[in-house]
Parts: structure tokens; C-alpha cells; sequence
């Protein structure tokens, strides 16, 4: 059960982290020119649901066994465990298409030094 407990707060330590994070990062992103730093927020954004569906999947694993499921939950973190990984998939297929958008059109821009001090704080705060 101390497991449990600790696992709940990590995760929300990490989705409080990471709202911030997204903040930051979409508004460097945006303020700098720099289309990197604007996915980098998005896959923190995607970190942030992941975070919730996770911190869901602990909470219901824990419970104990009833009626309906006479050998517990634990199987539900089966069921979190692929809707994270396509939710990832799919930030993952969205961040590349929009990076291969930019390389074809040739739509270069360099970003700003605003993107480069969020890059560096993101890199410190992780």
C-alpha cells in the first residue's frame, strides 16, 4: 500500500511539472519563432494525460477484490498501459508530420534566444 501512496504523489508531482513545463515551453515556443520548442510543449502536454491515465491506472489496480472481479484489479494496468503507448504513438506520428511539413516546404526559421533559455530550463528542471 506505501507503494501505492508513493506512486500517486510522484505522478502528480509529474503532471504539476509538467503543466508548467507545457507552459513554458508552448509560450518560448511561440514568442521565439521556434516550431521545435511549440512540440516539445505538445509532447509535454501528451506527458500530462499519459500522467492522469497513469495515476488513474494505479488507483484503480489498488483496489481490492469484489464480486465482479474475484482476483483483483490488477489487470487494468494492461489496459493503461496501451492507451499510453497510443497516445504516444500518436504524439509521436503528429510531432513527425508536422517536422517533415516544415522540411519540405523549406519553412526555416531560426527561433529565438527566448526557445534556447527554455530549452535550457526545461533541461535543468527534468
Amino acid at each position: 500500500m506505501e507503494n501505492i501512496k508513493i506512486a500517486r504523489k510522484v505522478t502528480l508531482v509529474s503532471i504539476i511539472g509538467n503543466i508548467l513545463l507545457s507552459i513554458i515551453k508552448i509560450i518560448a515556443g511561440i514568442l521565439g519563432n521556434s516550431s521545435a520548442m511549440i512540440a516539445d510543449g505538445i509532447h509535454s502536454v501528451s506527458d500530462i494525460f499519459t500522467s492522469v491515465i497513469a495515476y488513474l491506472g494505479v488507483k484503480f489496480s489498488a483496489k481490492e477484490e469484489d464480486d465482479d472481479h474475484q482476483y483483483g484489479h490488477e489487470k487494468i494496468e494492461l489496459v493503461v498501459s496501451k492507451i499510453l503507448a497510443l497516445i504516444l504513438l500518436g504524439t509521436g506520428v503528429m510531432v513527425a508530420y508536422n517536422a517533415i511539413q516544415v522540411i519540405i516546404e523549406g519553412a526555416y526559421v531560426i527561433p529565438g534566444y527566448i526557445a534556447v533559455y527554455a530549452a535550457i530550463l526545461y533541461i535543468v528542471l527534468k
